[in-house]
């Protein structure tokens, strides 16, 4: 019975072929490269307590729409919320907050307890309903602050 050595040519292009596939299989190829996103949310010049920021993808871009929530004026979207290099168009919005003033809930019966006044989430509708404001992503680390006003 005879062996067959492999030439260590045909030894490399084993390895590489297996590594490739391997990579491919778990996502990690090249064609898959994406961004992560992250910085501050202002609202009056000061941070936004609490929303949230939405990435769509503008014609063109394979990505799919994607966000996250603000929190103390600070965002990030990583891992399952990365997106694809492309250009998108941002979405903010604002969390209702209290007022700190207590009204009678016009959606409870007559005589019920008063319950906390609570505002919209005040953010002008140029930064959601009819963004105007864009991000470009590319593979890797991306930073985009955003200054908002409220309506």
């Amino acid at each position: 019975m005879t062996c067959r050595c492999f030439s260590r040519r045909e030894r490399t292009a084993t390895w590489l072929a297996i590594s490739l596939a391997a990579m491919l299989g778990t996502g990690c190829g090249w064609g898959d490269r994406r961004g992560t996103l992250e910085g501050r949310v202002t609202r009056d010049g000061k941070p936004l307590e609490l929303g949230a920021i939405s990435l769509e993808p503008l014609p063109g871009v394979a990505g799919q729409v994607t966000g996250g929530l603000v929190q103390r004026g600070a965002y990030a979207l990583s891992g399952k919320a990365a997106a694809r290099p492309g250009r998108y168009m941002v979405r903010i919005t604002a969390s209702p907050r209290a007022t700190g003033r207590m009204v009678v809930d016009p959606t409870r019966l007559p005589g019920s307890e008063l319950t906390p006044e609570l505002l919209d989430g005040d953010v002008a509708a140029r930064y959601n309903v009819q963004t105007t404001l864009e991000v470009e992503i590319s593979a890797g680390k991306n930073v985009a602050d955003f200054a908002v006003e409220s309506k």
